[in-house]
């Protein structure tokens, strides 16, 4: 399983100002919700928010209204990449409610990504640990809650993208994050066509997620483009939007995901040997007729 590089610790006034900045957002809207599994994100038998059921009352929760001011200032829309990415870095266990330690760790992954651009990124975590004591007085480590939340807005998105961009493994657990948290609900492990559209053209149309481990290069003509097919596919699935039950199970988002990466590299030769008998998701066999019968798969 993927895990997120440790980072150092970081001075205690900003850690005081991240916990301002969490009251401040709290006072517009905090909850308590169960306390969280050992892999909320991943497991069915996570408890949805106001289960009436639950006789435990775990931490406060940052809830939607609070999250839409906070994104709505740092001006990033809550339903972008960036605001995933957050939501990735804090480990949230339920959409559209962030955890009080969630809140602090995306902040202080977002701290560390500035700091590395601050200083010629990239730095090893060792140097920036060692000469910790020396950056306590410069800008990157705010002492008041107003400070850290300019601190943020001047390049929250590149911040906390940055992360998810440095490996394919880190591309791919982010995505697989994307459909955990997104799911119809923590009782079924689908998501509906709508929201898996929606979030298929986000991730499909940026370069850095179509990186494979093995081949992280691409063509020229290719690099630093969206996926080669996104356009076609995402006509296919609105033919199917009007489908009823049209559903998209993680298995199917993960082959997704694989199936651009390849066909991102090899084009249309890809389709040469391909096989509907191969273990491709009943989607993807579908979208090639949809290439064939349409003669698009020259483009």
């Amino acid at each position: 399983m993927f895990a997120l590089e440790e980072l150092p610790r970081i001075p205690d006034f900003t850690e005081r100002a991240i916990c301002e900045l969490f009251e401040l957002y709290a006072s517009i809207e905090s909850v308590q919700l169960p306390p969280q599994s050992s892999d909320a994100t991943n497991s069915s038998s996570a408890t949805a928010p106001g289960n009436i059921f639950s006789a435990e009352r775990g931490p406060r929760y940052l809830g939607p209204r609070a999250l839409v001011r906070f994104f709505t200032e740092l001006g990033v829309d809550m339903r972008s990449l960036a605001a995933l990415a957050f939501a990735w870095l804090g480990r949230w266990q339920y959409p559209c409610h962030c955890r009080e330690e969630g809140f602090a760790r995306g902040v202080r992954y977002a701290l560390w990504a500035l700091d590395r651009r601050q200083h010629n990124e990239p730095r090893r975590w060792e140097q920036v640990q060692a000469t910790c004591s020396t950056l306590l007085e410069t800008s990157i480590w705010p002492r008041e809650s107003t400070a850290l939340f300019e601190r943020l807005r001047s390049a929250f998105p590149d911040a906390v993208l940055s992360y998810t961009q440095r490996s394919a493994e880190a591309a791919l657990d982010f995505y697989l994050f994307a459909f955990d948290l997104n799911r119809q609900s923590p009782y079924r492990r689908s998501l509906s066509l709508t929201d898996a559209r929606y979030l298929w053209k986000q991730f499909l149309s940026e370069s850095c997620y179509l990186a494979t481990p093995a081949s992280p290069g691409t063509p020229a003509g290719v690099a630093n483009q969206p996926w080669r097919y996104l356009e076609h596919f995402d006509a296919y699935l609105e033919s199917r939007c009007g489908m009823a039950g049209t559903i998209i199970s993680r298995d199917t988002w993960y082959w997704v995901l694989m199936f651009a990466r390849e066909t991102q590299v090899a084009g249309s030769s890809f389709f040469a040997n391909y096989n509907q008998g191969d273990a491709w998701p009943v989607l993807l066999d579908g979208f090639v007729e949809y290439l064939r019968e349409n003669k698009l798969l020259s483009s």
